[in-house]
Order: C-alpha cells, then sequence, then structure tokens
C-alpha cells in the first residue's frame, strides 16, 4: 500500500487536509497490528499455499515416470506437509523444506512413477 500525500492534499479542501491525512496515517499504523502474521501456531495461512504444473518437474510426467513437486507456504507456517496421489491406490509422499524464496517457503518432494 502506498500513500500520495502530495496529491492527497491537493485534492482536500484546506480546513480537511488534517483530518484526512490523520485518517490515511491511523490506517498505516494502526490496521496493520490486526494482522497475523504465518507461524508453526497450527493455523495454516491458507492465502499463501500454492503449487501447480510450473511447481512440478518434469512439468508433464508421462506414465510411471518419476517427478518433484514442489509446495509454496508462507515462511514459517508448516512444519510438514504430504503429498497424496492416487493411482487405484493411495500413495502418501513427505515433502521436506527445500528454501527460501522471498516471503515463502518452498517445500519439495519425489513422487515414485507407479503403473
Amino acid at each position: 500500500m502506498s500513500l500520495d500525500v502530495q496529491n492527497l492534499s491537493r485534492a482536500l479542501p484546506a480546513a480537511r487536509r488534517g483530518f484526512g491525512l490523520l485518517l490515511a496515517f491511523h490506517h498505516l499504523f494502526i490496521a496493520p497490528s490486526h494482522l497475523h502474521a504465518a507461524a508453526n501456531d497450527n493455523n495454516i495461512e491458507w492465502n499463501g499455499v500454492f503449487s501447480d504444473e510450473t511447481f512440478r518437474q518434469p512439468k508433464y510426467p508421462g506414465r510411471g515416470e518419476s517427478f518433484a513437486v514442489e509446495l509454496r507456504v508462507f515462511r514459517g507456517d508448516i512444519t510438514s506437509a504430504k503429498v497424496r496421489t492416487w493411482d487405484g491406490t493411495e500413495r502418501k509422499f513427505d515433502l521436506a523444506w527445500n528454501r527460501h524464496d522471498g516471503p515463502y517457503d518452498i517445500w519439495r518432494a519425489s513422487v515414485a512413477g507407479s503403473m
């Protein structure tokens, strides 16, 4: 979020400039204190969870071919995760922490191919 004070002061009449700036600064400094950071607290921040075919190598594995899959989550949000596959039988593979990527942790698993 950015605040353009110069444009705000031009848009508000002189009598209301102080109130407008006070309101804008209130939102910058008070509202974020109500936000909760991702943490190992048994509460997954689901808006930070993401994976799609771009997080898979090879991107389109052939039948029976093993592949690696990655999961992006907010940094420090989870302590473990599993990949669940189904090919007539349910199989689960543990993901392991792989690296940081900005505000995210990347978890990775190798999934064995099956027929």
